[in-house]
């Protein structure tokens, strides 16, 4: 739902998704599917232009995916860094 409500525009409906996964996802302790949601979340952030929190939520994110050893997931979450740290 978190998508879909980013591409449509609702940037802070689609938080509150990613934030809704996140904890599901924290509930069953899969590293990768927290991963993706703290780039999720770090991603709305940026858009919500709450660069902290962004940068919060994506170093949370790149250091799950390095954990793991997921080298393209790791690709994505470095790039959403760059992205905050070029907007702010």
């Amino acid at each position: 739902l978190g998508d879909l409500r980013r591409a449509m525009g609702d940037n802070k409906l689609a938080l509150t998704y990613f934030q809704d996964a996140l904890n599901i996802d924290m509930a069953t302790g899969s590293k990768k599917y927290i991963a993706y949601s703290h780039n999720k979340i770090g991603y709305q952030y940026i858009q919500l232009a709450d660069y902290e929190q962004a940068r919060y939520h994506l170093t949370e994110a790149l250091t799950l995916f390095q954990q793991i050893e997921a080298a393209r997931d790791t690709d994505w979450a470095l790039l959403s860094k760059c992205i905050c740290k070029k907007t702010h």
